[in-house]
């Protein structure tokens, strides 16, 4: 029984990771794609050159294309909230590592109080899910 408890630990473990890092990455690109899509549109807008390199009409596609994805990977971050979900995951892997290296390294573990733990536990981190498209809430003091 014992190993059926680590095991569900390892593989919540594994997938939170995984899920963490996505999340992460997601946000980093949009976040990437903000700052260079600014970049890009106010160099394009300030000067001749993107006149001389993609001609006048095309230009202006290009510059109001660059100018509109700022706001539209913010909106996309704040309706997916991937910052958020990262935090929510990584979280979760800590609770997960902290019953296993009870499991683990305690010989007189309570195998019930464990499970019952990780029950609860998974049970509080649900109620703290970032919900797509749910307000930004303020952390809790406990």
């Amino acid at each position: 029984m014992s190993q059926e408890l680590k095991d569900e630990l390892e593989e919540s473990i594994n997938d939170c990771s995984r899920f963490a890092k996505r999340s992460y990455f997601w946000a980093q690109v949009l976040f990437l794609i903000t700052i260079l899509a600014s970049f890009f549109a106010s160099i394009l807008a300030a000067g001749d050159l993107g006149k001389n390199l993609l001609g006048e009409e095309c230009q202006k596609a290009v510059t109001a294309l660059l100018a509109a994805l700022p706001g539209t990977a913010l909106l996309i971050n704040n309706s997916f909230r991937f910052e958020e979900r990262t935090k929510w995951f990584w979280k979760k892997v800590r609770v997960c590592e902290k019953l296993l290296r009870e499991l683990r390294d305690s010989n007189n573990t309570d195998l019930e109080a464990v499970s019952s733990t990780y029950s609860e536990k998974m049970e509080e981190l649900e109620l703290e899910w970032p919900a797509m498209d749910s307000p930004a809430q303020q952390p809790k003091k406990k």
